[in-house]
């Protein structure tokens, strides 16, 4: 009785938790001179990191402290790295009137895939984000790679790979000007940082809500059945996500949830979700071919 309620239970908690975190988007700061501003590692020391000109730091923490528990900071993601933005004691980001233009895009969606252009002056990339009469934009030329990074509005901003780094603004029409590559350039991962980490965060909510009520309900009902969990492993190419505690058979239901609302969390990557005979959820490129 007591592990059929724990079904009914989670069911309806993974759906709504889920359906939380699908939901989630990212805010950005995008700084014109990131080199001006005083940027300290994950270790809190002073970053020996030479940021491109328009680096995008996805915000973790608007406002938080140092371990100093004094300071006040920024948290953030830059160039794949948890990085903290010194704020003075007005809570004002040091250093930003020296470092240009500088602004927060909120509501973002983040992307992670990689296109190539394929032919010359198809695509234009703006510094900054659209405005009348922009000036400071450019075409690319074929052959450039990009990083799509993350969607705002109808725009996605990039970061050119193949050659001198360049990030900025993109449209991308319909039409043969551009298309995307199944795999990252060479040097990149196969499967992005940023896409591994939104996954990563995904089931960690996950099973938190498995943790929470299965506890709750084994004290409610003197019971001692384990917590089960979603243990992820990673390859260059691919994660796996595997499940222990109970078969997935006995939480088809939530499972099957799981299965929908994570490939709602890859579209737009060329990602998918492959269930296997032995209950792990293979996360792949959608057209590799399985050997």
């Amino acid at each position: 009785m007591a592990q059929h309620i724990y079904k009914i239970c989670l069911i309806f908690f993974c759906i709504t938790t889920v359906s939380s975190v699908v939901a989630q988007r990212a805010d950005y700061l995008i700084v014109e001179n990131p080199n001006a501003l005083l940027i300290l590692n994950k270790y809190e020391q002073n970053s020996t990191a030479d940021f491109p000109s328009f680096t995008p730091f996805r915000i973790l923490e608007e406002y938080t402290l140092l371990s100093d528990a004094v300071t006040p900071a920024l948290k953030v993601r830059g160039e794949g790295k948890p990085l903290f933005i010194v704020r003075d004691e007005k809570g004002k980001i040091i250093g930003e009137q020296a470092a240009g233009y500088t602004a927060v895009f909120r509501k973002c969606v983040p992307v992670g895939d990689t296109v190539r252009v394929l032919r010359d002056r198809s695509i234009l990339i703006y510094e900054k984000y659209f405005v009348k009469n922009a000036r400071r934009s450019q075409f690319l030329k074929k052959n450039d790679i990009l990083i799509r990074l993350f969607k705002y509005k109808n725009v996605y901003y990039v970061k050119r790979i193949n050659r001198s780094p360049t990030y900025g603004w993109c449209r991308f029409p319909k039409g043969n000007g551009w298309r995307k590559l199944e795999r990252q350039a060479a040097g990149q991962p196969l499967l992005s940082e940023d896409l591994r980490l939104r996954i990563k965060a995904f089931m960690t909510r996950i099973n938190l809500t498995y943790e929470n009520y299965f506890n709750y309900f084994n004290k409610v009902y003197h019971n001692q059945i384990p917590v089960p969990r979603w243990e992820v492993r990673e390859t260059d190419e691919r994660m796996e996500l595997r499940f222990s505690g109970l078969s997935t058979g006995q939480l088809r239901r939530s499972t099957e949830v799981l299965i929908r609302n994570l490939e709602t969390l890859l579209l737009g990557s060329g990602y998918a979700v492959y269930p296997q005979e032995n209950g792990v959820l293979q996360i792949r490129w959608r057209k590799r071919v399985q050997r």
